[in-house]
């Protein structure tokens, strides 16, 4: 039985709600925990803040690659491909050739 559009648009919506908090929630442990006494060298706050920025990074990066993405999927359609490919002869180009 296929999946209905409701089912996949509530689903979308969650995950997309989902990744929001993950990166809200990330955000707030960074702030709170910058300051902290830290231990010196192994210091496992200071390795959760870490691997929490590479996580805040690593959704950045998807943002924007989800937005390059829907750009070339909305913007695509509407140029005319065959005038961007097209090789022009010389003819058109109006080149002189009795120089």
């Amino acid at each position: 039985m296929a999946n209905s559009p409701r089912k996949t648009y509530l689903f979308t919506a969650l995950t997309i709600v989902w990744l929001a908090l993950a990166v809200v929630f990330t955000g707030i442990f960074v702030i709170e925990k910058y300051n902290h006494d830290c231990a010196g060298e192994g210091c496992h706050i200071c390795l959760e803040i870490q691997t929490a920025q590479r996580l805040i990074e690593a959704f950045v990066r998807l943002g924007a690659s989800m937005a390059v993405t829907v750009f070339i999927l909305c913007v695509g359609p509407i140029i005319n491909t065959a005038l961007l490919f097209r090789i022009k002869i010389p003819i058109e180009l109006k080149v002189r050739f009795n120089c």
